[in-house]
């Protein structure tokens, strides 16, 4: 039986088998409080990601959370840039000249380490050695 239910009639919660006088249930609450601390808790706490231009041409890395939380910075060959943010998903594009990116869904909680490198016909995101995105030129 379900700890909890919602009556259709009143919209209220309640629980259905209890043998004591109050029947009222407190768990949606309780969750409620639960589910909010454990959210914040996620966006209150940091992470950190690394990049590192193992090429030899410069880009621009630009990393950013629903549309806010931006972040950019142009990279030359063998410099390395750490960038500290909440832990959840972010888009990350790493920029080439004006009208080119290569764009990588990642979430910061995985605090990876990214090298990329600028070909004459690819971008390519590794994580450690591991490809994890390649676009075409």
């Amino acid at each position: 039986y379900p700890l909890c239910a919602l009556s259709p009639t009143t919209k209220q919660w309640y629980q259905p088998q209890s043998t004591w006088g109050d029947k009222t249930c407190h768990l949606p609450h309780t969750m409620l409080k639960l589910v909010t601390l454990a959210l914040c808790l996620g966006l209150a706490s940091m992470c950190d990601i690394s990049i590192k231009n193992v090429g030899q041409v410069a880009f621009t890395w630009h990393i950013e959370y629903a549309g806010s939380w931006d972040y950019d910075k142009t990279l030359e060959a063998g410099q390395h840039d750490n960038y500290e943010c909440a832990c959840v998903p972010h888009d990350m594009k790493i920029l080439v000249g004006e009208d080119f990116y290569c764009y990588h869904y990642m979430n910061c909680l995985d605090n990876q380490d990214f090298e990329v490198e600028v070909t004459d016909y690819a971008v390519y995101i590794n994580v450690g050695h591991n490809n994890v995105e390649m676009c075409v030129i």
